[in-house]
């Protein structure tokens, strides 16, 4: 029997479950897959003040989660006080780690001995550089200087976000290979670090379709009436606290809640953190973070899943559940942004003023809803299931070693799924 490569994994954060964002849901699910090819070592920093953890996310998978210290708290407050950023834990980890020796020493140790080194983000790019005979991966969740310059807004934000493009210069630069989320930010990468496109792929964000039932209009009926909310159509958008979700929800009760007042708007997740009770119209129901078991439950009792999303980088994986539950979805185009969706075949993709309009249409029509849960579903199922899509890229990176082996590298400017 052959040993298996070795695989060291980067992140920001640890791949808690059950995950609470899309960035957490593709650590965990890409690297749980890649464990069936190599053996897997995942290194995060997870909340202060806490022993140490190791994790075994799956076979031969296993996560070292380091706590963080007083430099991270220390940032953080001085962030809040000072800069008032909506989000900066990716930046705080980034500076932090510079002096955090316990996370160093594990992260050359296992470096030291791995085949194969990924970075999930660019923020920790300086702490495994590339090295000979290794093979340096990014995977690249986002364009990370857009989105943090969308984010860190202010003198101080101005410098923080070079500093972050400075990180994702380096590691375009060195990398051997290239992960994006999609072909825009695939173009994207190549324009603003000139990386070369022969070595980046779209590998898409995915779901694992097989555990996300259909439910039929009956067992629709059934679920809404167990969680109260039957007699009304029931609209559905579930998000992080994550700037680019806290303007959807902000623009979804703006301009959507109060123009469809015969239907319970259901905001689900942390984003509803953001949301000031005084703003929110009668119709909208706030859950907050819920498990998945209930969010399973209450995608089965949805009439139409909303995207309203109108910033941020990458392709968005709540669309993609959305699509995966056989749900009928109304998005605007930034909420399906890198994704093969076509308007009118796997959803409706339509500009957020006209969200009013586009789901009053389809609750008025069986037939068109049918149509589009079928083929969201079906589009799920062939191009955005997790197993798929790390198979495509398993297959790219063998090809990268085999280059750095000396042997022949076959390289494309798209990864097939």
């Amino acid at each position: 029997m052959s040993v298996r490569r070795r695989l060291t994994a980067l992140s920001f954060f640890p791949a808690f479950l059950p995950p609470s964002s899309g960035g957490e849901l593709r650590y965990y699910h890409v690297h749980k897959q890649l464990g069936r090819h190599y053996e897997v070592a995942m290194v995060s920093p997870t909340n202060p003040f806490i022993p140490p953890e190791t994790v075994i996310i799956g076979d031969g998978v296993v996560e070292h989660r380091i706590p963080k210290s007083w430099r991270h708290v220390f940032l953080q407050r001085l962030f809040d006080r000072f800069a008032g950023f909506p989000e900066c834990s990716a930046v705080i980890v980034s500076l932090a780690a510079y002096a955090e020796r316990r996370y160093k020493a594990i992260v050359d140790e296992l470096c030291e001995r791995s085949d194969i080194v990924v970075h999930e983000f660019p923020f920790l790019a300086p702490h495994a550089r590339k090295r000979d005979g290794q093979l340096l991966v990014y995977d690249a969740h986002n364009v990370e200087f857009d989105l943090q310059r969308g984010m860190l807004k202010g003198p101080l934000g101005r410098v923080l976000s070079r500093h972050v493009k400075r990180l994702e210069a380096v590691l375009c630069r060195d990398a051997d290979v290239i992960f994006a989320t999609s072909d825009e930010d695939r173009r994207r990468l190549i324009e603003l670090y000139r990386v070369s496109p022969d070595k980046i792929f779209v590998a898409p964000n995915g779901v694992d379709v097989g555990a996300v039932p259909c439910v039929s209009d009956i067992e629709r009926e059934q679920a809404k009436r167990q969680l109260g909310l039957d007699g009304q159509a029931v609209l559905l958008f579930v998000g992080s606290f994550h700037p680019p979700n806290i303007e959807a929800v902000d623009a979804l009760i703006a301009a959507v809640a109060p123009r469809m007042p015969d239907a319970f708007v259901v905001v689900a997740g942390s984003v509803t953190r953001a949301i000031a009770p005084e703003r929110m119209p009668p119709n909208v129901i706030c859950l907050g973070r819920i498990s998945d078991e209930a969010k399973a439950r209450l995608l089965s009792a949805t009439d139409v899943a909303l995207n309203p999303m109108l910033s941020g980088s990458g392709t968005n994986l709540k669309m993609i559940e959305y699509l995966a539950a056989g749900v009928p979805v109304v998005a605007t185009p930034v909420g399906a942004r890198g994704l093969d969706v076509v308007s009118g075949e796997h959803a409706i993709v339509v500009p957020i003023d006209e969200f009013p309009v586009a789901i009053g249409r389809l609750l008025a029509d069986g037939a068109l809803r049918a149509r589009l849960a079928a083929g969201g579903r079906r589009l799920a199922e062939e191009r955005y299931d997790w197993g798929r899509i790390v198979d495509a890229m398993h297959g790219v990176i063998e090809a990268a070693l085999a280059g750095i082996e000396g042997r022949s590298l076959a390289t494309g400017p798209r990864l097939s799924s």
